[in-house]
């Protein structure tokens, strides 16, 4: 009797450990979104200056969930997109990579939103920018909502 005693206490040790180990690993691979800068879709676009970066962000349609929804990207010359992907925010559907028309010079691109049972659901449109010959990276986010 015992050792199921210690054989339980054991695993429960090894499931707390992983759940804090889990924790951190969720916490570091969206740690950046925290560091980004937010911006916010009016009429279905938004457009964010800062320094010598202009970055415009329009949607062809109101974004809804099951649908596939084509996005322009503006950008200043000096910049291009070096990675973009939508992920939700009240449910986990992991990240939804856009997909870009031209790989050289993505600045029309397509995604796909998935649905799930919840009315309203959140999104962010994640965007990592960079300097063209530096190591300058930027972050940006663009919240929207999609009603089933």
């Amino acid at each position: 009797m015992k050792k199921m005693q210690q054989i339980r206490k054991g695993y429960f040790f090894v499931a707390c450990i992983f759940i804090v180990f889990a924790g951190f690993y969720l916490q570091s691979i969206n740690n950046w979104s925290d560091a980004s800068e937010k911006c916010v879709l009016i009429d279905n676009w938004c457009e964010i200056r800062k320094n010598d970066l202009t970055l415009r962000i329009e949607f062809d349609q109101t974004p809804v969930s099951e649908e596939e929804i084509a996005l322009d990207i503006g950008l200043s010359d000096a910049y291009f997109v070096s990675n973009a992907w939508v992920e939700g925010v009240n449910m986990y559907m992991g990240k939804s990579p856009i997909v870009f028309e031209d790989e050289e010079k993505p600045s029309q691109g397509v995604m796909f939103l998935g649905s799930c049972h919840l009315d309203e659901m959140q999104w962010h449109l994640n965007i990592k920018v960079a300097k063209k010959g530096t190591q300058s990276e930027q972050y940006f986010t663009v919240p929207f909502i999609t009603h089933n």
